[in-house]
């Protein structure tokens, strides 16, 4: 496509490698299941389990035209950064991470609505 700056992005990114979503456990986690069964509908697949502890999963995203898969992960706040983000922002899209054309990743840049790498 002409000219190329309509589709080359300047830091060589060429697709997103994540979407990190957190949400409150609430006191029974039916709240944190509810959000998953709602992501496994709407992705079309059931998610892989990250651990035994029953509060963190992943989805294998499908890319038209891209053997790269980026993943969809569903999680409650462990780490002290997370914790603060859920309290000062509530529920929802806490990270975003993309590829590049080396493979690598870029830089964090913290923004209003979650972390971008």
């Amino acid at each position: 496509m002409d000219p190329p700056s309509n589709t080359e992005h300047p830091f060589g990114v060429n697709g997103a490698s994540s979407i990190h979503i957190l949400v409150r456990p609430g006191p029974d986690l039916s709240h944190l299941y509810v959000m998953r069964d709602l992501l496994s509908t709407a992705v079309g697949v059931t998610p892989k389990s990250v651990n035994d502890s029953g509060m963190a999963w992943t989805w294998d995203l499908d890319t038209p035209g891209n053997d790269a898969r980026p993943q969809l992960i569903l999680g409650v706040p462990h780490l002290p950064g997370e914790q603060k983000h859920v309290e000062e922002h509530g529920e929802g899209i806490y990270k975003v991470t993309f590829r590049t054309k080396d493979g690598g990743r870029l830089i964090e840049i913290v923004t209003q609505v979650g972390t971008l790498w």
